[in-house]
Protein backbone atom coordinates (compact mmCIF):
# COMPACT_ATOMS: atom_id res chain seq x y z
CA UNK A 1 0.00 0.00 0.00
CA UNK A 2 1.33 3.41 -0.97
CA UNK A 3 2.38 5.84 1.76
CA UNK A 4 2.61 9.59 2.06
CA UNK A 5 6.21 10.78 2.49
CA UNK A 6 7.67 14.25 2.86
CA UNK A 7 10.61 16.07 1.29
CA UNK A 8 13.03 18.45 2.96
CA UNK A 9 14.12 21.62 1.15
CA UNK A 10 17.74 20.44 1.36
CA UNK A 11 16.86 17.64 -1.04
CA UNK A 12 16.94 19.92 -4.09
CA UNK A 13 20.43 21.31 -3.46
CA UNK A 14 22.04 18.00 -2.53
CA UNK A 15 25.07 17.26 -4.71
CA UNK A 16 23.95 13.69 -5.37
CA UNK A 17 20.47 14.82 -6.37
CA UNK A 18 21.76 17.59 -8.64
CA UNK A 19 23.89 15.04 -10.48
CA UNK A 20 20.77 13.11 -11.46
CA UNK A 21 18.57 13.97 -14.41
CA UNK A 22 15.20 15.58 -13.54
CA UNK A 23 13.24 12.45 -14.46
CA UNK A 24 15.52 10.30 -12.27
CA UNK A 25 14.84 12.64 -9.35
CA UNK A 26 11.11 12.22 -9.94
CA UNK A 27 11.48 8.45 -9.98
CA UNK A 28 13.47 8.58 -6.74
CA UNK A 29 10.76 10.57 -4.96
CA UNK A 30 8.10 8.27 -6.40
CA UNK A 31 9.88 5.24 -5.00
CA UNK A 32 9.39 6.55 -1.47
CA UNK A 33 5.61 6.26 -1.83
CA UNK A 34 5.78 2.60 -2.80
CA UNK A 35 8.61 1.40 -0.54
CA UNK A 36 7.66 -0.32 2.67
CA UNK A 37 8.39 1.37 6.00
CA UNK A 38 11.97 0.05 5.84
CA UNK A 39 12.64 1.86 2.56
CA UNK A 40 12.62 -1.29 0.44
CA UNK A 41 10.98 -2.14 -2.88
CA UNK A 42 11.08 -5.23 -5.13
CA UNK A 43 13.72 -4.79 -7.83
CA UNK A 44 11.28 -4.78 -10.73
CA UNK A 45 11.51 -1.97 -13.27
CA UNK A 46 8.19 -3.11 -14.75
CA UNK A 47 6.41 -2.77 -11.40
CA UNK A 48 8.00 0.59 -10.71
CA UNK A 49 6.96 1.86 -14.13
CA UNK A 50 3.35 0.87 -13.49
CA UNK A 51 3.37 2.51 -10.07
CA UNK A 52 5.07 5.82 -10.84
CA UNK A 53 4.61 6.36 -14.60
CA UNK A 54 1.33 4.56 -15.34
CA UNK A 55 0.30 6.84 -18.23
CA UNK A 56 3.71 7.84 -19.56
CA UNK A 57 5.31 6.55 -22.71
CA UNK A 58 8.15 4.83 -20.87
CA UNK A 59 9.37 1.28 -21.15
CA UNK A 60 10.77 -0.92 -18.42
CA UNK A 61 14.19 -0.43 -20.01
CA UNK A 62 13.80 3.33 -19.66
CA UNK A 63 13.01 2.91 -15.97
CA UNK A 64 15.97 0.55 -15.50
CA UNK A 65 18.30 3.18 -16.95
CA UNK A 66 16.94 5.67 -14.42
CA UNK A 67 17.49 3.10 -11.68
CA UNK A 68 21.11 2.72 -12.83
CA UNK A 69 21.45 6.48 -12.60
CA UNK A 70 20.18 6.51 -9.02
CA UNK A 71 22.43 3.59 -8.19
CA UNK A 72 25.50 5.30 -9.65
CA UNK A 73 24.82 8.25 -7.37
CA UNK A 74 24.52 6.02 -4.28
CA UNK A 75 20.85 6.84 -3.77
CA UNK A 76 19.64 3.24 -3.87
CA UNK A 77 21.22 -0.14 -3.20
CA UNK A 78 20.38 -3.52 -4.69
CA UNK A 79 20.29 -6.45 -2.26
CA UNK A 80 19.11 -10.04 -2.41
CA UNK A 81 17.03 -12.14 -0.04
CA UNK A 82 15.94 -15.72 -0.73
CA UNK A 83 16.93 -15.42 -4.39
CA UNK A 84 14.81 -12.28 -4.86
CA UNK A 85 16.22 -8.83 -5.56
CA UNK A 86 15.14 -5.64 -3.80
CA UNK A 87 16.07 -1.98 -3.89
CA UNK A 88 16.81 -0.10 -0.67
CA UNK A 89 16.62 3.69 -0.47
CA UNK A 90 19.87 4.78 1.13
CA UNK A 91 19.47 7.03 4.15
CA UNK A 92 16.01 5.74 4.99
CA UNK A 93 17.01 5.83 8.66
CA UNK A 94 16.19 9.53 8.53
CA UNK A 95 12.52 8.56 8.42
CA UNK A 96 10.63 8.73 11.70
CA UNK A 97 8.07 5.95 11.72
CA UNK A 98 6.40 5.02 14.99
CA UNK A 99 5.03 1.61 14.11
CA UNK A 100 6.54 0.44 10.82
CA UNK A 101 5.31 -2.39 8.66
CA UNK A 102 8.09 -4.33 6.97
CA UNK A 103 6.44 -5.77 3.89
CA UNK A 104 9.71 -6.98 2.38
CA UNK A 105 12.90 -8.54 3.80
CA UNK A 106 14.80 -5.69 5.42
CA UNK A 107 18.11 -4.44 4.09
CA UNK A 108 21.22 -4.72 6.25
CA UNK A 109 24.48 -2.94 5.45
CA UNK A 110 26.34 -5.66 7.34
CA UNK A 111 27.39 -8.04 4.57
CA UNK A 112 27.86 -10.85 7.10
CA UNK A 113 24.20 -10.77 8.08
CA UNK A 114 21.24 -11.76 5.91
CA UNK A 115 18.35 -9.32 5.45
CA UNK A 116 16.06 -9.20 8.48
CA UNK A 117 12.68 -10.86 8.10
CA UNK A 118 11.20 -9.94 11.47
CA UNK A 119 8.08 -7.81 11.09
CA UNK A 120 7.44 -4.93 13.43
CA UNK A 121 4.06 -3.75 14.63
CA UNK A 122 1.79 -3.00 11.74
CA UNK A 123 1.14 0.60 10.87
CA UNK A 124 -2.30 2.12 11.50
CA UNK A 125 -4.67 1.54 8.58
CA UNK A 126 -4.74 4.23 5.92
CA UNK A 127 -7.83 6.00 4.68
CA UNK A 128 -10.65 8.04 6.21
CA UNK A 129 -8.71 11.20 5.50
CA UNK A 130 -6.14 10.45 8.21
CA UNK A 131 -3.15 10.88 5.92
CA UNK A 132 -4.31 14.25 4.68
CA UNK A 133 -4.33 15.91 8.09
CA UNK A 134 -0.76 17.00 7.56
CA UNK A 135 -0.08 18.19 11.12
CA UNK A 136 1.65 14.98 12.18
CA UNK A 137 -0.61 14.42 15.21
CA UNK A 138 -2.79 11.45 16.01
CA UNK A 139 -6.57 11.62 16.33
CA UNK A 140 -6.40 12.24 20.08
CA UNK A 141 -4.24 15.30 19.41
CA UNK A 142 -1.54 14.20 21.86
CA UNK A 143 1.27 15.29 19.54
CA UNK A 144 2.52 11.82 18.70
CA UNK A 145 3.47 11.19 15.10
CA UNK A 146 1.64 8.50 13.20
CA UNK A 147 3.24 5.72 11.13
CA UNK A 148 5.05 6.42 7.89
CA UNK A 149 2.95 9.37 6.83
CA UNK A 150 4.89 11.82 9.02
CA UNK A 151 8.60 11.64 8.41
CA UNK A 152 11.75 13.53 7.91
CA UNK A 153 12.85 13.67 4.33
CA UNK A 154 14.60 10.85 2.58
CA UNK A 155 16.28 13.67 0.72
CA UNK A 156 18.41 14.32 3.77
CA UNK A 157 20.23 11.11 2.97
CA UNK A 158 21.38 12.52 -0.32
CA UNK A 159 23.88 14.75 1.44
CA UNK A 160 25.65 11.76 2.91
CA UNK A 161 28.44 10.09 0.95
CA UNK A 162 28.33 6.32 1.21
CA UNK A 163 30.90 3.67 0.44
CA UNK A 164 30.40 2.48 -3.15
CA UNK A 165 31.73 -1.01 -2.49
CA UNK A 166 29.44 -1.31 0.53
CA UNK A 167 26.28 0.10 -0.95
CA UNK A 168 26.48 -1.07 -4.56
CA UNK A 169 26.87 -4.78 -4.05
CA UNK A 170 25.20 -5.79 -7.31
CA UNK A 171 27.31 -6.41 -10.43
CA UNK A 172 27.68 -2.98 -12.00
CA UNK A 173 27.38 -2.22 -15.68
CA UNK A 174 30.40 -0.58 -17.26
CA UNK A 175 28.77 2.84 -17.57
CA UNK A 176 27.94 2.81 -13.84
CA UNK A 177 31.54 1.85 -13.06
CA UNK A 178 32.87 4.64 -15.27
CA UNK A 179 30.56 7.21 -13.63
CA UNK A 180 31.63 6.23 -10.12
CA UNK A 181 35.31 6.03 -11.09
CA UNK A 182 35.34 9.50 -12.64
CA UNK A 183 33.36 11.11 -9.83
CA UNK A 184 35.96 9.80 -7.39
CA UNK A 185 38.61 11.52 -9.53
CA UNK A 186 36.75 14.83 -9.33
CA UNK A 187 34.89 14.75 -12.64
CA UNK A 188 31.46 16.28 -11.97
CA UNK A 189 28.63 16.35 -12.76
CA UNK A 190 29.04 12.77 -13.96
CA UNK A 191 26.27 10.17 -14.01
CA UNK A 192 25.88 6.86 -15.79
CA UNK A 193 23.41 8.55 -18.15
CA UNK A 194 25.78 11.33 -19.21
CA UNK A 195 26.47 11.07 -22.98
CA UNK A 196 30.24 11.12 -22.44
CA UNK A 197 29.97 8.36 -19.84
CA UNK A 198 27.89 6.21 -22.19
CA UNK A 199 30.38 6.77 -25.02
CA UNK A 200 33.44 6.02 -22.90
CA UNK A 201 31.86 2.95 -21.32
CA UNK A 202 31.08 1.53 -24.76
CA UNK A 203 34.65 1.87 -26.02
CA UNK A 204 36.85 -1.03 -24.89
CA UNK A 205 39.96 1.06 -25.60
CA UNK A 206 38.99 3.50 -22.86
CA UNK A 207 40.31 1.85 -19.72
CA UNK A 208 40.51 3.13 -16.17
CA UNK A 209 44.20 3.81 -16.78
CA UNK A 210 43.44 5.97 -19.80
CA UNK A 211 40.74 7.89 -17.90
CA UNK A 212 43.15 8.44 -15.02
CA UNK A 213 45.77 9.77 -17.44
CA UNK A 214 43.16 12.09 -18.96
CA UNK A 215 42.21 13.49 -15.56
CA UNK A 216 45.86 13.95 -14.60
CA UNK A 217 46.41 15.85 -17.85
CA UNK A 218 43.36 18.01 -17.18
CA UNK A 219 44.70 18.79 -13.70
CA UNK A 220 47.76 20.37 -15.25
CA UNK A 221 45.50 23.13 -16.54
CA UNK A 222 42.70 23.07 -13.96
CA UNK A 223 44.38 22.56 -10.63
CA UNK A 224 41.35 23.17 -8.40
CA UNK A 225 37.65 22.36 -8.40
CA UNK A 226 35.67 19.78 -10.34
CA UNK A 227 36.46 18.86 -13.92
CA UNK A 228 33.44 18.93 -16.22
CA UNK A 229 33.03 15.85 -18.47
CA UNK A 230 32.97 18.07 -21.56
CA UNK A 231 36.32 19.53 -20.48
CA UNK A 232 37.73 16.01 -20.24
CA UNK A 233 36.32 14.76 -23.56
CA UNK A 234 38.93 16.24 -25.96
CA UNK A 235 41.75 15.00 -23.72
CA UNK A 236 40.34 11.46 -23.80
CA UNK A 237 40.01 11.69 -27.58
CA UNK A 238 43.63 12.85 -27.91
CA UNK A 239 44.90 9.99 -25.74
CA UNK A 240 43.06 7.53 -27.98
CA UNK A 241 45.00 8.67 -31.05
CA UNK A 242 47.87 6.34 -32.00
CA UNK A 243 51.16 7.68 -30.81
CA UNK A 244 53.69 8.46 -33.50
CA UNK A 245 57.43 8.59 -33.10
CA UNK A 246 58.60 12.19 -33.12
CA UNK A 247 61.88 12.21 -34.95
CA UNK A 248 62.15 15.96 -35.43
CA UNK A 249 65.12 15.96 -33.06
CA UNK A 250 67.17 14.31 -35.80
CA UNK A 251 66.83 17.36 -38.05
CA UNK A 252 69.41 19.52 -36.30
CA UNK A 253 72.63 19.06 -34.43
CA UNK A 254 71.12 20.86 -31.46
CA UNK A 255 68.17 18.48 -31.51
CA UNK A 256 70.43 15.43 -31.52
CA UNK A 257 72.47 16.77 -28.63
CA UNK A 258 69.34 17.65 -26.66
CA UNK A 259 67.81 14.21 -27.21
CA UNK A 260 71.05 12.61 -26.15
CA UNK A 261 71.11 14.61 -22.91
CA UNK A 262 67.52 13.56 -22.17
CA UNK A 263 68.65 9.94 -22.37
CA UNK A 264 71.94 10.51 -20.57
CA UNK A 265 73.95 9.89 -23.74
CA UNK A 266 76.80 11.97 -25.08
CA UNK A 267 78.75 11.81 -28.33
CA UNK A 268 81.94 9.83 -28.27
CA UNK A 269 85.23 11.21 -29.56
CA UNK A 270 85.33 11.14 -33.36
CA UNK A 271 81.60 10.18 -33.47
CA UNK A 272 79.76 12.27 -36.07
CA UNK A 273 76.15 13.42 -35.67
CA UNK A 274 74.54 10.75 -37.89
CA UNK A 275 76.29 8.00 -35.91
CA UNK A 276 75.32 9.62 -32.60
CA UNK A 277 71.69 9.91 -33.81
CA UNK A 278 71.71 6.24 -34.80
CA UNK A 279 72.98 5.28 -31.33
CA UNK A 280 70.25 7.39 -29.72
CA UNK A 281 67.59 5.70 -31.88
CA UNK A 282 68.78 2.23 -30.81
CA UNK A 283 68.69 3.30 -27.15
CA UNK A 284 65.10 4.55 -27.56
CA UNK A 285 64.04 1.25 -29.15
CA UNK A 286 65.77 -0.72 -26.39
CA UNK A 287 63.98 1.22 -23.67
CA UNK A 288 60.61 0.72 -25.38
CA UNK A 289 61.18 -3.04 -25.45
CA UNK A 290 62.07 -3.00 -21.77
CA UNK A 291 59.11 -0.77 -20.90
CA UNK A 292 61.32 2.05 -19.65
CA UNK A 293 60.58 5.71 -20.47
CA UNK A 294 62.26 6.82 -23.68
Amino acid sequence: MARIRTTKPEFWTSEQIMECSPIARLLFIGMWNFCDDGGNHPASARTLKAEIFPSDDFTSSDVQRLIDELSSNNLITLYTSENKDYWHVNGWHHQKIDRPTFKYPQYSDDLSKPPRRTLGESSPPEGKGMEGIGNGRDVEGNGENRSSDTSTSVGASATEKTDDDKNLREPRSRHVEVAIFLRNLGVKPMTSMHPNCIEWAGNPKITDQLLTAAVETARQYKTEGDIHPNYLAPIVAELLLPKRDDNTWKRTHEGIERKGRELGLFANRNEDYPAFADRITKEIQKRKREGAPA
